[in-house]
């Protein structure tokens, strides 16, 4: 028992030893990362900055920041080997502290003035210090900009800050000049605010639960699942258009009922809605402006709907708003902006010629979405990456590219843990299997269909469709003759379509049709077959 409790110390011990040393180096590459994310106009200004405050050793700094700026892993020995015989060395994290704090101030006076946000806190800024030198009509003078440039771009959440600070003015003022009805109002005003700030909160908590349902569980497959879908969209929230108090209220609540029939594949409910969210937001250009990425999230959404209803030249013309967006020099400053609009613009590009099945002609989008993920690395986020390579491994078969395609599949596969979509994850092992078996790759196809087994008896399903598919990979391994592949391949095609009359199960079919693809394989592969 004795010898028991010391194991457990011991290990208790070990823990926190490598806690600590995984939050140290967690920290220590803070500063590296800050630097990075740094655009080249930021890093230009940040040297300037520098240069005009830091007296004495401004150029340890600025060396400092660059030596840094040159790494492509953080490496602290390589760095203090170089400033070796410098007096910041010996005191190396106090020196890098005060980098990654001058580089912050720096940031704040450089954006200072490039959003609505960061003008209403400077005004606040301003507020807080004429306040303090008693100067109250100047801070009157600041505060009704404060309110009006709030009230325009509906930026509620500052807007109670803005008028505690006018109920600190008037209170030092001794209410002079001020009627209570003027009083009554402003109390008005704040009880108005924080309403609709509690009703968005409340949208904002209805939309990440169905955001949570769909892209981390997956497509509703059974009841429990459409069960969890069906409280959100029958919440008082949801009954009228009356409900939603704010313009940000009014977006929640379009998005919400668009991800709703989304996840029910009710598609043309979901375009309704999504079209309904991004005119909204373009009735908006100055919240539009201030908010480009969710404009561009529903532009995105809304082509996926355009493409599921075949609508062709609507898909053109918002095709267009994204690449006038990439060219535009307002947004391309903006590398996050940047990195979504890359996604979603070649994402639906190379979908729209797929959709034309003009396979050949989409293959020259190839080269730029290669060179755009290694561009933006991983500000790629795991979705947008797996859904991009995805519809590139189509666009590859479709073009009669197979080694190719098995590329862009060993792609998606090369992530060991997907958080998310994890039917293309299921979807891709067994492509895998079906090219490396065409493209007569006899030990890559026994060691996948081993790895994608393991996968599907792991998840442990009780759906009918990952059933049949262990069903499925059970047979790969009795095949002899290419004659055995398309008859196992024609037999489970027919099964799949029995699958299609079970509503619930049909859902698995959403991110590619399965049975379509066996149906032109099985096809293809006995032509094949006849020609030889």
């Amino acid at each position: 028992m004795r010898e028991c409790k010391n194991v457990l110390k011991i290990l208790a011990f070990l823990h926190s030893i490598i806690l600590a040393l995984y939050l140290y180096m967690k920290q220590k590459d803070q500063l590296f990362q800050l630097i990075k994310s740094l655009n080249s106009s930021e890093k230009r200004f940040f040297k300037i900055y520098s240069s005009r405050h830091v007296i004495g050793e401004q150029n340890n700094y600025i060396y400092l920041f660059d030596a840094i700026d040159n790494l492509v892993e953080y490496d602290e020995k390589k760095l203090i080997k170089k400033f070796e015989g410098k007096k910041f060395v010996n005191r190396f994290s106090v020196a890098k502290s005060y980098l990654y704090d001058l580089i912050l101030r720096s940031m704040n006076q450089y954006h200072s003035q490039k959003n609505v946000d960061n003008q209403l806190l400077e005004l606040l800024r301003r507020i807080s210090f004429l306040f303090d030198k008693n100067l109250y009509d100047q801070a009157n003078k600041h505060i009704r900009k404060a309110k009006k440039l709030a009230k325009e771009y509906e930026i509620l959440s500052i807007y109670p800050e803005i008028i505690k600070w006018e109920k600190k003015v008037w209170d030092s003022q001794f209410y002079a000049g001020k009627k209570f009805n003027e009083i009554k109002t402003l109390k008005a005003q704040e009880q108005e605010v924080l309403q609709k700030l509690d009703n968005i909160n409340e949208y904002w908590l209805l939309n990440t639960q169905l955001y949570y349902q769909y892209n981390l569980q997956g497509i509703v497959r059974n009841e429990r699942d459409f069960k969890k879908v069906e409280s959100v969209i029958h919440s008082p929230l949801m009954e009228n258009e009356g409900q939603a108090l704010s313009y940000q209220a009014e977006y929640l609540r379009a998005k919400i009922f668009s991800t709703y029939y989304f996840v029910l594949r009710d598609f043309e409910n979901c375009y309704k809605y999504i079209s309904k969210l991004v005119d909204l937001m373009e009735t908006r250009p100055q919240i539009l402006d201030r908010k480009p990425l969710e404009f561009v999230q529903s532009v995105n959404n809304l082509l996926n709907m355009t493409a599921v209803l075949a609508k062709t030249d609507e898909t053109e013309m918002h095709l267009q708003k994204l690449r006038n967006m990439m060219e535009e020099e307002k947004y391309r400053k903006s590398k996050k902006l940047q990195v979504k609009l890359f996604e979603s613009f070649y994402y639906h590009t190379i979908n729209l010629h797929r959709n034309r099945r003009d396979f050949v002609g989409g293959l020259k989008h190839i080269k730029p979405i290669k060179e755009g993920f290694e561009k933006y690395g991983k500000k790629v986020n795991e979705v947008g990456r797996t859904m991009l390579s995805y519809h590139v491994f189509q666009l590859c078969y479709g073009a009669k590219r197979h080694e190719l395609a098995l590329d862009w599949i060993d792609q998606i596969l090369a992530n060991p843990n997907p958080k998310v979509h994890q039917e293309i994850f299921m979807f891709s092992k067994l492509l895998k299997i079906i090219l490396e078996y065409h493209l007569a790759k006899k030990e890559d196809y026994k060691s996948s269909i081993k790895q994608a087994y393991r996968y599907l008896l792991s998840k442990k399903s009780k759906y009918k469709f990952e059933k049949s598919i262990v069903k499925f990979l059970k047979s790969l391994t009795k095949l002899e003759s290419m004659e055995d592949f398309i008859e196992l391949l024609e037999n489970y095609q027919n099964e799949l379509e029995k699958l299609t009359k079970d509503p619930l199960e049909q859902r698995a079919f959403a991110y590619f049709d399965l049975r379509t693809w066996l149906k032109e394989e099985v096809s293809r592969l006995k032509l094949q077959v006849k020609q030889y």
